[in-house]
């Protein structure tokens, strides 16, 4: 039996952006990149993950906050080369929509509800 590894199931459709990006300039990004879904990971100024913004609707009021400021740390964070299987059973378990990949600190992507349906569709069908 194949053991997959948290790297199989990345979602390689979430973007990165630095902290101090306002949530204007987040909503514009997206926009224009065509990119409407969330969650973005938000990254400190060295890179490593600060956290996660998984559900924003744009309010002006907020529009001049650093999305540093709305996000939210992942209640889970896992090395690249963790067992997948293991790490969509915590998430289940704790009811959690995604789990930050970190390697020395520094962010490499999440993993989502989505992306493990999709990695786990494409391996049951091969």
């Amino acid at each position: 039996m194949y053991l997959a590894r948290v790297t199989d199931i990345i979602d390689e459709s979430v973007i990165s952006v630095p902290g101090e990006l306002t949530i204007k300039e987040l909503n514009t990004i997206l926009k224009s990149s065509g990119q409407a879904e969330l969650p973005v990971a938000v990254l400190r100024s060295d890179g490593s993950f600060g956290g996660v913004i998984g559900d924003m609707k744009f309010d002006p009021s907020r529009a001049f906050l650093q999305v540093s400021e709305l996000s939210v740390k992942a209640p889970l964070l896992v090395e690249p080369e963790a067992n997948a299987f293991e790490l969509v059973a915590q998430m289940l378990a704790k009811g959690m929509d995604f789990a930050a990949v970190v390697s020395g600190g520094i962010f490499r992507g999440l993993v989502t509800r989505r992306s493990v349906t999709r990695a786990f569709g494409e391996m049951s069908a091969a």
